[in-house]
């Protein structure tokens, strides 16, 4: 137990935007879990998710001011987590068009095409 694990979100919010980095480590042990699984509803990949969690907290980090109600934090975070795992999908939506395993017969090697993805599939 450290000092800070007693401590509740908005204190620790206020004490990260006074410029102590242990205070936003607890706060990113305490709602690692939740964030990496609301970004895993996302993309169903572990790797996937963890890189958009990590994301996520970089995210947070750097826009922290910005948040207005710091009993919110967790939900916060997982919103951008959800929003980080929703532009990574779409980054890496690319599919194959064509595709013959017969080059000897005129098939060619697949047509990659990307675009966005239907936010429907990814929501």
């Amino acid at each position: 137990m450290n000092k800070y694990s007693e401590k509740n979100d908005p204190t620790l919010v206020d004490l990260t935007l006074l410029g102590d980095d242990s205070a936003f480590e607890e706060l990113v042990v305490r709602h690692q879990k939740r964030v990496l699984g609301t970004a895993y509803k996302v993309t169903s990949n572990r790797w996937s998710a963890e890189d958009a969690a990590q994301d996520a907290f970089v995210s947070a980090w750097t826009h922290l001011s910005a948040l207005e109600d710091h009993e919110r934090f967790g939900a916060w975070v997982c919103s951008i987590a959800k929003n980080h795992a929703v532009s990574l999908m779409r980054r890496y939506a690319c599919t194959a068009t064509e595709v013959s395993l017969d080059l000897s017969r005129g098939g060619r090697f697949p047509e990659r095409r990307c675009g966005p993805v239907r936010e429907a599939a990814l929501l």
